[in-house]
């Protein structure tokens, strides 16, 4: 919250290490739910398809999450 809007910030997949990234994934999503923020992340179709790992691990990651209860939106929503 910049006082005149508010920002949201996507994290990246970056970690081709399928379990440090999902553990990643989950850190941010507990900050994100403990302060009631919307969590963005950034993919690509080409890098998922080059790196089974982080699409695996992004997968992985959005099972959990809505099993918590998130739900997914397009980034459209947040913003609007």
């Amino acid at each position: 919250n910049y006082g005149t809007h508010l920002e949201i910030n996507s994290e990246p997949i970056h970690s081709l290490d399928q379990e440090v990234e999902y553990n990643h994934l989950i850190r941010l999503y507990e900050f994100c739910k403990k302060h009631g923020c919307p969590m963005a992340i950034n993919v690509h179709c080409w890098d998922m398809r080059d790196h089974p790992e982080k699409y695996d691990a992004f997968f992985s990651f959005i099972q959990y999450a809505i099993s918590d209860g998130a739900v997914p939106s397009t980034f459209r929503d947040l913003i609007i």
